[in-house]
């Protein structure tokens, strides 16, 4: 009984973990997403981080906007056992069994996956909504164009750029979450925090109850 119990107060909550660039960790104990994870460390200059330390527990999944190398490396993907969502252009060369689905929905354990395509240069690339026990959870990935962030309503959070955030705020547009959090910045400050987004630093933590 007091197993089971400890099992049920591990699942209600979901721990968030923001490991570089726009690389999170979403685990309820049972499953774990990995957003943008595993990506090049230092990757056109970005955020350095070192794979061992994602915190991945659970069946794991990696659920990747799209190719590029400060998002997915192909190469440190196949040295984990872990599964993926994600744009063709990024699972065409990977072994199909690990590869989920294609399709823009999916359920894996208590969350819900719904990719949107969004531009991005010449690239196809999807943004994210995922839904956990009554949390509304936006990922923009690296898109220009902020509609489908705008088109979103009562998110829990929304995981922003900064450059995408500022094309917001020229718009004068609304993005309907309770918290707009900064990713993929910088790391030194240096990035315009428009739109009043909260800046998380690598290894920043929250944790989130069920509903």
């Amino acid at each position: 009984m007091v197993f089971l119990l400890l099992l049920f107060f591990q699942e209600s909550q979901l721990k968030i973990t923001f490991v570089g660039n726009n690389g999170v960790s979403l685990s309820d104990g049972e499953t774990t997403l990995l957003v943008d994870l595993p990506y090049q460390s230092g990757a056109y200059g970005l955020m350095n981080y070192h794979s061992e330390t994602i915190p991945a527990k659970g069946e794991v999944v990696c659920v990747i906007t799209h190719e590029h190398e400060d998002h997915f490396d192909p190469e440190l993907f196949k040295t984990k056992n872990w599964q993926i969502l994600g744009p063709a252009e990024v699972t065409v060369h990977l072994d199909p069994n690990r590869v989920i689905s294609r399709e823009p929905k999916n359920k894996v354990g208590a969350f819900s996956i719904t990719g949107f395509n969004t531009p991005h240069g010449k690239v196809f690339h999807l943004s994210y909504l995922i839904e956990w026990r009554g949390h509304n959870l936006y990922f923009t990935g690296d898109t220009e164009d902020p509609q489908m962030l705008l088109d979103q309503s009562e998110l829990s959070i929304a995981f922003i750029t900064p450059w995408l955030a500022c094309e917001v705020e020229q718009r004068k547009g609304i993005v309907k979450a309770q918290r707009k959090l900064m990713i993929h910045h910088m790391g030194d400050g240096s990035d315009e925090a428009c739109l009043g987004l909260e800046i998380w630093r690598q290894g920043d933590e929250m944790i989130l109850e069920g509903k």
